[in-house]
């Protein structure tokens, strides 16, 4: 059997409140993604909730990463979480509302997105709201510049866990089993799904994450997964 043809490596940002997971990953044809490396950032006062106090200190740690492995692909995923980011679920009248008619939200200092989620029981719609802290967006801007790279992805954890959702159905996917699911788990989607059915979006290299790190994996996936559908 033919293997799926692969990308060149990628490299993936998760921000947290006090720490930065990365690392690089490859991605099939067949949307199945390979970890190459995966590493932890966590030194005090390099990072504190959300915002990067020493950017020298995370552009060495990228680019010693970058010379180790050899990435040659210019572009970088970002995933914000914590306080960086802000998530919620609405109901809504309509299924694709504008943001013009969700001022009240309170996202002035984020940039921020709309999605629809699935029908509601009383003929109106759930929507997702995300939003990001636009000085953490500019910090990672100014950090790819100066690793040359272009940020190409910026995004919440639950849009990345949809994506990896999404991938996980396949084709089974549907919007009813999504509301079921979330009225159990809300945005914590990666707990919706099982960990054997989240490694079969993997080839191999999940190795480099603990049995326990099932966000970081499902998060991955999901990044890789819209990164290969662009």
């Amino acid at each position: 059997m033919n293997r799926a043809q692969e990308s060149s490596p990628r490299i993936y940002a998760l921000l947290e409140n006090d720490s930065l997971h990365y690392g690089a990953v490859t991605i099939g044809t067949d949307n199945r993604i390979t970890i190459i490396a995966h590493r932890t950032l966590g030194v005090s006062n390099v990072i504190h909730q959300g915002i990067v106090y020493n950017q020298t200190a995370v552009v060495n740690a990228l680019q010693e990463f970058i010379n180790t492995y050899r990435i040659s692909h210019q572009s970088l995923w970002l995933c914000v979480s914590g306080l960086g980011a802000s998530e919620t679920t609405i109901w809504h009248p309509h299924a694709h509302a504008h943001k013009t008619d969700l001022w009240h939200v309170g996202l002035s200092l984020h940039a921020w997105d709309i999605a629809h989620l699935y029908p509601a029981h009383d003929n109106g719609f759930i929507l997702y709201v995300g939003g990001i802290r636009r000085e953490i967006i500019l910090q990672w801007q100014i950090i790819s510049m100066r690793l040359s790279l272009s940020l190409a992805c910026v995004t919440t954890p639950f849009y990345a866990l949809w994506n990896m959702y999404k991938g996980v159905f396949a084709s089974a996917y549907r919007s009813s089993q999504l509301a079921a699911d979330m009225s159990l788990v809300g945005l914590s989607l990666e707990k919706a799904v099982s960990s054997d059915a989240l490694n079969r979006l993997f080839r191999s290299g999940a190795h480099y994450l603990s049995a326990h790190e099932l966000l970081p994996r499902a998060l991955i996936a999901g990044m890789g997964i819209a990164a290969h559908r662009n």
